[in-house]
């Protein structure tokens, strides 16, 4: 599963909520609508989705979520 973060265009933010619902019929799992930011984050099953999502109307940009992997705290320094 890939995280997904889908800005909102300026256009569509008082139905943000409709926006992510239709995210969701578009292949979005989740779809948490955070409107103060214009933002909506969820997930997809397969990378092959992000580009069904940018199609979706009131999508400004879908944005892969990003994995870091710190080192345990007693590794030896870098």
């Amino acid at each position: 599963m890939l995280e997904v973060t889908v800005l909102v265009d300026e256009a569509h933010l008082a139905t943000i909520h409709d926006l992510a619902e239709a995210l969701r019929r578009a292949g979005l799992r989740g779809g948490q609508a955070l409107s103060g930011v214009g933002v909506i984050t969820g997930a997809v099953d397969e990378p092959g989705v992000l580009s069904v999502l940018g199609q979706v109307d009131g999508v400004s940009k879908v944005e892969a979520g990003r994995a870091y992997q710190l080192p345990p705290p007693d590794a030896p320094v870098q």
